[in-house]
């Protein structure tokens, strides 16, 4: 808990992501931000994704 994790797609086609958590129940916050493949995009404001961002404890920053 507490460390930086970062993603960088250096490549030209899609990057597959698959996490495992320990323990369960952050993967809540992908289910209340993120669609599933093929659907469309959830539309949300950057106040109800910051609703979720400290429900969850994300705290999201630029690259060093």
């Amino acid at each position: 808990m507490g460390i930086w994790h970062g993603l960088d797609n250096t490549g030209k086609e899609n990057l597959l992501m698959v996490f495992q958590y320990s323990p369960a129940g952050f993967e809540e916050y992908f289910i209340e931000n993120g669609t599933l493949l093929g659907m469309p995009p959830k539309e949300k404001s950057e106040e109800e994704y910051a609703v979720t961002e400290k429900k969850y404890g994300m705290v999201y920053r630029d690259k060093p």
